[in-house]
């Protein structure tokens, strides 16, 4: 079993044996029978209880059939039963406020079924082994909402209308690779991994991210496919959610590389452009969630959160090597969607000093990270839900790994290493970094973030509901 030890005590004939490498991993530890090679997928199974998130059972299915998700409403209370069930009862699937059914056919992926009645969905999966050309298949799963990816296929696939959000994250070591981001087997938009950043540097990782906006129908497939090159596993990710069902205003903008030229290629424009120009778009009063990706990266910045944001025209200039989007989280002005997150570390609030905002504003919640902040830095939350982070961190001189834990158990990890610039005038090389966790948690849990090799310079840690 690979990354696992075994102690034998010499007294006694007790085994322990640990592993850390997958789901399930001691599922044959110590010479206990694996599961049987001919069965159906491993479910989480209890019975009658108020929080799936706190199931520790599991049972094997047999072969035709499923995983399977009850919900009903008792005396106010949302009332669940995990189990194996056979294909005649997932026939009948349905998600209603009241009451749901929900099935599905991979291991362990019952845990985050019926939670959403308004079809809700949010994915976060980390490669788990290197790969080459072809699509990527990110078989670490950390999210999974609405069971909309398959760690099978890599696919993200909706049963439902709406707008999503896509990000991802591509690394490679000592060369080049290029990933496509595809809507039904069509390209949308290519990234690139960095290919020099040090040149002091030798054997250095590589790193290339991006985003896309995208109105999608039900049974649409998107997915990374890696032209060339290798990714490499454990941090290159793929994450998204579902923002809005109707069309509320967004905008997703790409470079037009078949036209050699520097114009937009316009992905998606829910009610943005102006109807005399494609250059004029505008936005209303609300929260809005602003993304930009330049020369193969997010762009890092302190305003990589929701922010609200009065009625305003901006021009939308050339896109060359880079892409362009927002999209509205809300326009209620009573409601601000990072106040389900209360903060635990001490630390002096950061004043509001954006004229655009109104009196109530996510900067406030915002955690400031920098070295005279030490040890973690966590929220706890007041609301179960589904749950988008923005993490960013700064350093001067030398690569960080920090860890993103909730409840004090690890959950993702993230590096600056490769992340970066060099130009003559720094010395050394300057790096950042930036993640956009997408978590579905419960009331009470608490979510932090901590360094585990190196200290940054500068940084923030926020997160916010994605739907209320």
């Amino acid at each position: 079993m690979t990354g696992s030890k075994r102690y034998v005590y010499p007294d006694t004939t007790e085994c322990t044996e640990c592993c850390s490498t997958a789901n399930a991993c001691n599922r044959d530890g110590c010479g206990s029978p694996d599961y049987p090679k001919i069965r159906g997928p491993a479910c989480f199974d209890c019975q009658q209880t108020l929080n799936p998130g706190l199931c520790r059972s599991v049972a094997v299915c047999m072969e035709g059939e499923a995983c399977q998700t009850y919900m009903k409403t008792t005396f106010g209370d949302r009332i669940y039963t995990m189990a194996c069930a056979p294909d005649f009862v997932c026939s009948q699937e349905y998600v209603k406020a009241d009451r749901c059914n929900q099935c599905c056919k991979t291991d362990f992926c019952n845990k985050d079924l019926c939670d959403a009645p308004e079809a809700q969905y949010g994915f976060h999966a980390v490669l788990d082994r290197d790969q080459g050309s072809g699509p990527l298949v990110f078989g670490t799963v950390v999210t999974n909402v609405g069971q909309g990816y398959d760690p099978l296929t890599g696919y993200f696939t909706p049963k439902t209308n709406g707008t999503f959000v896509f990000i991802w994250y591509l690394e490679s070591y000592a060369q080049s690779a290029v990933a496509a981001l595809e809507i039904n087997d069509e390209e949308i938009t290519t990234t690139q991994t960095q290919t020099s950043i040090y040149p002091y540097y030798s054997g250095y990782s590589y790193s290339g991210s991006s985003f896309a906006i995208l109105n999608l129908n039900p049974g649409d497939n998107v997915g990374l496919r890696l032209l060339n090159g290798t990714a490499s596993k454990a941090f290159t990710m793929f994450t998204g959610w579902k923002q809005n069902s109707e069309k509320k205003s967004a905008l997703y903008a790409v470079p037009d590389f078949g036209n050699g030229s520097s114009d937009c290629r316009i992905i998606t424009d829910n009610d943005a452009l102006s109807f005399n120009t494609s250059n004029v778009y505008t936005v209303k009063n609300g929260f809005y969630l602003t993304m930009q990706s330049s020369g193969g990266q997010l762009t890092t910045h302190k305003d990589g959160f929701i922010r609200w944001m009065t009625h305003s025209t901006y021009y939308l200039y050339n896109c060359y090597d880079t892409s362009i989007g927002f999209i509205m989280i809300t326009d209620a002005e009573d409601y601000v969607p990072c106040n389900h997150l209360e903060e635990l570390t001490v630390q002096v609030s950061t004043p509001s000093l954006d004229p655009n905002t109104n009196s109530q504003n996510c900067r406030d919640k915002m955690i400031r990270l920098d070295r005279s902040i030490t040890g973690e830095h966590a929220f706890r939350i007041n609301k179960s839900g589904l749950f988008v982070f923005y993490i960013q961190v700064f350093t001067y001189g030398e690569d960080i790994v920090s860890s993103l834990m909730v409840n004090g158990v690890e959950v993702l990890q993230m590096s600056t290493k490769g992340k970066g610039y060099y130009a003559p005038e720094f010395h050394p090389i300057s790096n950042d970094a930036s993640m956009y966790p997408v978590l579905h948690l419960q009331v009470n849990d608490e979510i932090s973030f901590r360094n585990i090799s190196g200290s940054f310079t500068d940084g923030c840690f926020i997160g916010w509901s994605v739907a209320e």
